[in-house]
C-alpha cells in the first residue's frame, strides 16, 4: 500500500473519530478503544516501509501511547489531585475570603476567582470546581446575588488557571511531551506562564465586570442558608393507602401542604393525567403526583402530607445504624453515559449502585412525564440518597460525576497539610526540572498514599479510563498522521487556503480552527492532532514551530462556548442551572477575545 494511500485512510479515520466524539451518541472511551483497535490491525496488516523495505510502523506502534511520559504524569497527577480534594486543603479559604472581603461583593468574587485560577494552574480543576461552587454559592447568597450569575465564571476561571503552568492542564503535558520527543525542544514549568498570566488577567476582567450581566436570574431568590438546595428538582410522590390525604382537594393542599411546591400533573392509573389547575379533582389512594421543588421543600411537603417520594427504596437490606447514615448527594450525567437515553426505570439505580434516586434537575428543560419513564441525557441532575460507602463508590464511575456539594466530602482532614507540602514539593522540583515530571509526579501520588491523604481504593477511583483511552488513542492518531504524512497532507492544504498572508494571518486562521474544535471535541485530543499539523504548516511557511505549537495550547484550551467542550462547564450547567445558549452568549465573547489576545502575543513570546 503507497504511503499517500495510508495517509488519506488516516486521514479518514481521524474525521471519523472527530464526528464521533462530537456526537458524543457512543462513549467517549469506546470510541477511543476503537479506532486505537483500527488503526493498529490496519498497520499490522499493510506496516508502513521506508523506501529500503523496512518496517518503520506497524501495529505494535501505537501502543507505545500506554507508556507515555506525558500519559504517566497526567494519571498521577489526577492522584494527587485526589489527595488535595480528599483532605479538604482548600476548603478552608472560605472563612479567609470572607474576613479579606470586607462586605464587598466585588472583592470576595474576585478572590474566590483568583484562588481558584491559582489551585487549577497546579492542580486537576474539576475537583477545585467541586471544591469552590458551595463555597461562591454561599457567598452568593450572603451578598444576595444569584448563584447563577457566578457558577459560570468559576468554571471559565479555572480553565483559564489551567493554561498558565506546565501541569495545568494535561493538554500542557502533552505539547511538550511532543515538543521534547519529536522536537527535541524542553519546556519549562512556567514557559506558558507570561502570556497565559495576561490571558488570565483579561478573562478575569472580563468574568467579574461583565459575564454576570449577560446571565439571567431566573429561578429561585436568593435567601439565607446553602443556596445549592435552591436548585428546583422535578420528583414523584405517591399517596399510599392510609395517606391523610386521600379524600381531599388538590386544589385545596394546593394552598395548604403543597403550597411551597409546584403540582403540575396528576396521574391515576396507566390512562389518566390531570394537569394543573385541578378543579375538583380529590385525592384517591394509588395517585403519583409530579411535583417541583427545592429539595427542603419537597422534604417538608413529604413530611407535612403523609406522602412518599418516589422512587423509594423497598426491600433495601439496611440495618437500623445503616438507615440513621443515609445521606443525599448529586450525580451530573456525563456526556458519555452508558445511562443517556434509558430511563430511571432501565437504570435501576437500586439494584446496581444501591441507592435511591429521590429527584431529577434538568436544567432549561422541562419534564413532562413520569420521571421514572424519562429518558436520561447529558447534564441531567439526579438527586440520590444511600449510606457513604454506596454514594463515595460513583467516584469510580464514568458514568456520572460526582457532585459532593450536597454533603461533607472531607475526610481526612488532619492531613491536609501534608497533602499540600506534597503538592508543593512537586511545583518546587518541577521548576527546577520539568523534564522529570513524571517521576515527579509519581512520587508525588506515593507520598499521598504513604502518609494517609487517602486511600489506595480511592486512588484508583482518581484514574479515569476514559482519559487514558483518549490520550492513548489521540497519541495514535497523532502518530499515524505523522508516520504516513497526513499532517503534511492537511498543512499543505491549509497553506494553500491562506497563500499570500503573513505568518501571522496564518497564525490566527490556525488558532481559530483549533478553538472551533477544542469546543466540539476533547481539549487532549485537539491538542494531539493539531500539534503535528502546526509544526508542518510553520515547516511550510519557513518558520520557527514554537508560535504554532503554543497556539495549539492555548487554543486547545479555550473551550468556553460549550458545555460539553470541558468537564467543569457540564459541573456548573447542571448545579447552576444554565441553557446551552448561556455558554454561547458567555462564552463566545470569551472564546473570541481570548483568540485574538493570543494571536497578539503568542508571536512577541515566541518569535516566527
Amino acid at each position: 500500500m503507497e504511503t499517500a494511500v495510508q495517509a488519506w485512510i488516516v486521514l479518514g479515520i481521524i474525521v471519523v473519530a472527530v464526528v464521533l466524539y462530537a456526537q458524543g451518541r457512543l462513549p467517549m472511551d469506546l470510541v477511543s478503544l476503537g479506532i486505537l483497535a483500527l488503526l493498529a490491525t490496519i498497520f499490522q496488516l499493510v506496516p508502513l516501509r521506508d523506501a529500503t523495505g523496512k518496517v518503520v510502523l506497524d501495529g505494535v506502534d501505537f501502543f507505545q501511547g500506554l507508556s507515555n511520559p506525558a500519559l504517566i504524569s497526567v494519571a498521577t497527577l489526577l492522584v494527587v489531585g485526589e489527595g488535595i480534594t480528599r483532605t479538604g486543603a482548600l476548603t478552608s479559604v472560605s472563612t479567609w475570603i470572607d474576613r479579606r472581603a470586607d462586605g464587598s461583593w466585588t472583592k470576595a468574587f474576585s478572590l474566590v476567582l483568583i484562588i481558584t485560577a491559582l489551585a487549577s494552574a497546579f492542580m486537576n480543576n474539576t475537583p477545585v470546581v467541586v471544591i469552590f461552587i458551595p463555597i461562591l454559592a454561599g457567598l452568593a447568597s450572603q451578598y444576595k446575588i444569584h448563584s447563577r450569575k457566578v457558577l459560570l465564571p468559576l468554571s471559565y476561571i479555572s480553565i483559564l488557571g489551567g493554561a498558565c503552568t506546565l501541569i495545568g492542564s494535561s493538554t500542557n503535558l502533552l505539547v511538550a511531551d511532543y515538543a521534547e520527543r519529536i522536537l527535541d525542544h524542553k519546556m519549562s514549568m512556567f514557559s506558558l506562564t507570561p502570556v497565559g498570566i495576561v490571558l488570565l488577567m483579561a478573562g478575569l476582567a472580563y468574568l467579574i465586570f461583565w459575564a454576570p450581566k449577560l446571565i439571567s436570574d431566573e429561578g429561585p431568590t436568593p435567601q439565607s442558608g446553602d443556596p445549592v438546595t435552591l436548585r428546583l428538582f422535578t420528583a414523584e410522590m405517591r399517596v399510599d393507602e392510609g395517606c391523610p390525604l386521600i379524600g381531599q382537594l388538590l386544589s385545596k393542599l394546593q394552598q395548604d401542604i403543597f403550597a411551597n411546591v409546584t403540582v403540575y400533573k396528576l396521574i391515576r392509573g396507566a390512562l389518566v393525567d390531570y394537569t394543573a389547575p385541578f378543579k375538583e379533582i380529590v385525592i384517591k389512594a394509588g395517585d403519583i403526583l409530579l411535583v417541583q421543588g427545592t429539595v427542603t421543600e419537597l422534604k417538608a411537603a413529604e413530611f407535612r402530607g403523609g406522602i412518599t417520594i418516589t422512587p423509594y427504596m423497598p426491600g433495601m437490606p439496611l440495618s437500623e445504624q445503616d438507615k440513621k447514615r443515609r445521606m443525599l448527594a448529586e450525580l451530573v450525567i456525563t456526556p458519555d453515559s452508558r445511562m443517556v437515553g434509558l430511563t430511571l426505570t432501565q437504570v435501576r439505580m437500586r439494584r446496581q449502585f444501591g441507592v435511591a434516586v429521590v429527584a431529577i434537575n434538568r436544567p432549561a428543560r422541562e419534564i413532562k412525564g413520569r420521571v421514572i419513564d424519562t429518558p436520561l441525557r447529558p447534564g441531567d441532575l439526579l438527586l440520590v440518597e444511600g449510606i457513604p460507602e454506596r454514594i463515595e463508590s460513583f467516584s469510580t464511575s464514568r458514568d456520572f460525576l460526582l457532585y459532593w456539594g450536597a454533603h461533607n466530602a472531607v475526610r481526612q482532614p488532619q492531613k491536609a497539610r501534608a497533602a499540600a507540602g506534597i503538592l508543593l514539593g512537586i511545583i518546587l522540583f518541577a521548576a527546577l526540572d520539568s523534564h522529570a515530571m513524571p517521576v515527579l509526579a509519581t512520587v508525588g501520588a506515593t507520598l499521598m498514599l504513604a502518609f494517609r491523604c487517602l486511600t489506595l481504593r480511592q486512588a484508583y477511583s482518581a484514574l479515569s479510563s476514559k482519559v487514558v483511552l483518549l490520550i492513548t488513542a489521540s497519541l495514535a492518531m497523532g502518530t499515524a498522521m505523522q508516520g504516513t504524512g497526513a499532517d503534511q497532507l492537511v498543512a499543505h492544504g491549509f497553506l494553500w487556503m491562506v497563500e499570500g498572508y503573513s505568518p501571522w494571518v496564518v497564525l490566527a486562521a490556525f488558532g481559530f480552527m483549533v478553538t472551533v474544535f477544542t469546543n466540539v471535541i476533547s481539549n487532549n485530543a485537539t491538542a494531539i492532532l493539531f500539534a503535528p499539523i502546526g509544526v508542518a504548516i510553520a515547516e511550510g511557511l519557513g518558520v520557527s514551530f514554537m508560535p504554532f505549537l503554543m497556539m495549539v495550547i492555548f487554543g486547545a484550551n479555550a473551550a468556553f462556548a460549550s458545555p460539553i467542550g470541558y468537564k467543569t462547564n457540564l459541573l456548573v450547567f447542571s448545579v447552576g442551572g444554565y441553557r446551552f445558549a448561556d455558554f454561547f452568549k458567555v462564552g463566545l465573547p470569551l472564546n473570541v477575545g481570548y483568540w485574538l489576545l493570543s494571536t497578539l502575543l503568542i508571536p512577541l513570546m515566541w518569535a516566527f
